[in-house]
């Protein structure tokens, strides 16, 4: 290969991964601002919590689909963290069971992706495995009843639904070709 091609490969390279650092944090900002929305907007917290979490999925599956995995994996990782800062994860040991969910979340779509029947087992088991692991931890952590069954109504059903949504959401925007100029 000449000196003058490998050039140019490199620079082709080099615009690649800027473009996709530059991407990976526009979606992550993009997630923190939809997180944010539940400490400006007066929603009641169910809808909230629907609301946000079905959009944070579809962030996901954009940084997975049109990023890389990598990406993906970073925004999993910041996500429940921020959420922590911003008081919205009460516990903090359950940060680990939601970066968990998102990480297996983000796995299953990357998997199943040219697959689309298969997609809407992927929020099935996210949710299956964060109340799995929701169910061990609140075994250990002197709570009420309530609280317990909210957080595991949280870390169960609500990942179910939000999961889902974010993939409804995403085949939406697909069909009408919003992604069109994300390359």
């Amino acid at each position: 290969m000449s000196s003058l091609n490998l050039s140019v490969l490199q620079s082709k390279i080099a615009v690649s991964n800027t473009s996709n650092i530059t991407r990976g944090a526009l979606l992550l900002v993009v997630a923190v601002i939809i997180q944010g929305i539940r400490l400006v907007l007066p929603l009641p917290t169910i809808v909230s919590m629907f609301l946000v979490g079905s959009l944070v999925n579809l962030v996901l599956i954009i940084a997975v689909v049109k990023n890389n995995l990598s990406t993906a994996f970073i925004i999993a990782i910041l996500l429940p963290n921020i959420a922590y800062v911003q008081g919205q994860l009460l516990i903090p040991m359950l940060i680990p069971v939601v970066i968990t969910g998102n990480i297996a979340y983000i796995w299953g779509i990357y998997k199943l992706f040219s697959h689309k029947k298969y997609l809407f087992l992927v929020p099935t088991f996210k949710a299956a495995l964060m109340y799995f692991f929701t169910f061990i931890l609140l075994q250990q952590i002197p709570l009420t009843d309530i609280v317990k069954k909210t957080i595991s109504f949280s870390m169960g059903i609500a990942q179910l639904v939000t999961g889902v949504l974010g993939i409804i959401f995403w085949i939406f925007l697909e069909k009408r070709n919003y992604f069109r100029s994300i390359k």
